[in-house]
């Protein structure tokens, strides 16, 4: 599981990366959410890392497979996407992570935040005050490696202070950046880097928990209670949830990885199976992006039925999923959407049908359904 906590603001709601990552679209809100998560990685003796600055939540573009651009001026980002990261440096935060995103109003050569002196040393050092960690997000990424190179990008990176670069999944690449960064960084330049490493590691408290304890009934329990206290039922066309009656049909696509930065081993199971085991009825697993016979055949099952309950899964970024949310409004069936990653695949929906958000496919968030959610 990733822990850095993500300051992005969720200003963008066809960011296809970002999402249900970050807290809140709102700025106040994501730094307050953002930080307090920060605190707890501290006091439990972790590095916490706040990312992507200068902020990546008004993308729709994922960096992971090609270079986003965002054309705002400083004054713009002061007023949103910095707030967040500059509540996290006042605070104390340890470190923070750049994004691979162009931002030719702040930098005028032609490359991303992480390898710009302008954004990194003028405005994250300079302007906000930071003296901790600067960490690059993965320079195998397709926005770096596709555009720069990984071992380029590596060393661009480094000459713009970035500290600590990641490069995740090639230990020859790995090589090749040590090779070229031992030629091109000064003593001085790495020392630099050096001594705020240490820093950071010195303050680490490896042996504080037993990882033995990850998972444990005491963990799962208090999941079930943040899921719990999480779901949000965000509107219809009552007050309360209609009966599902004595034939319900439960609909929704198979778990996959819903974005590169995704696990999609932490998906533990299909809401509609689910559903069926304890309330009876029908379950159908379709397609993230189902074709049109698939949305037919899925309207016509839903009219031999006494209501439908359809869980969405990223479908605003997904055309075909999104015609088929569409399309249920026109059922004269009780219809339940349930959100299971992005909200926003709600939006529009709540004069027919009756929405709720769920932000996540894990068992204890498929649990929350067994109980009262329904009359």
């Amino acid at each position: 599981m990733n822990l850095a906590p993500v300051m992005d603001v969720n200003n963008n709601p066809d960011n296809p990366v970002i999402g249900a990552r970050s807290f809140s679209s709102d700025p106040d809100h994501a730094a307050t959410m953002g930080c307090a998560w920060a605190s707890g990685l501290r006091r439990a003796g972790m590095v916490d890392c706040a990312k992507h600055f200068p902020g990546h939540g008004d993308t729709q573009v994922d960096s992971h497979l090609a270079l986003p651009v965002i054309d705002k001026d400083l004054e713009t980002l002061r007023s949103c996407e910095l707030i967040p990261f500059a509540k996290a440096i006042n605070e104390g935060i340890q470190a923070v992570m750049t994004a691979h995103i162009l931002f030719p109003e702040l930098e005028s050569e032609a490359v991303p935040a992480t390898m710009s002196r302008s954004v990194l040393q003028g405005i994250l050092r300079g302007e906000l005050g930071f003296d901790g960690l600067i960490i690059s997000d993965c320079m195998m990424m397709e926005a770096i490696s596709g555009n720069y190179g990984t071992v380029d990008g590596t060393v661009a990176a480094a000459k713009a202070g970035v500290d600590l670069m990641l490069i995740c999944h090639s230990n020859p690449l790995t090589a090749k950046a040590c090779i070229a960064l031992d030629q091109a960084l000064s003593n001085e330049e790495a020392e630099q880097s050096f001594r705020r490493i240490e820093k950071v590691k010195k303050k680490l408290k490896p042996n504080l928990y037993s990882l033995e304890c990850v998972g444990c009934s005491q963990h799962l329990e208090e999941a079930e209670r943040l899921a719990q206290q999480s779901l949000t039922f965000v509107g219809g066309p009552g007050e309360q949830l209609p009966s599902l009656g004595d034939n319900p049909l439960f609909v929704g696509c198979e778990p996959y990885r819903s974005t590169q930065a995704a696990d999609p081993s932490s998906c533990d199971g299909n809401l509609p199976f689910t559903l069926q085991a304890h309330f009876g009825g029908r379950a159908l697993e379709i397609s993230p992006d189902p074709d049109e016979e698939t949305i037919i055949r899925v309207l016509a099952h839903a009219r031999e039925h006494t209501s439908l309950v359809m869980s969405t899964f990223n479908g605003r970024q997904l055309p075909n999923q999104r015609k088929l949310i569409e399309s249920v409004k026109s059922l004269e069936i009780p219809v339940i959407l349930i959100a299971m990653r992005d909200p926003f695949d709600l939006a529009g929906m709540t004069e027919k049908c009756w929405c709720i958000a769920a932000y996540g496919l894990e068992r204890y968030f498929l649990k929350q359904f067994l109980s009262p959610v329904y009359p």
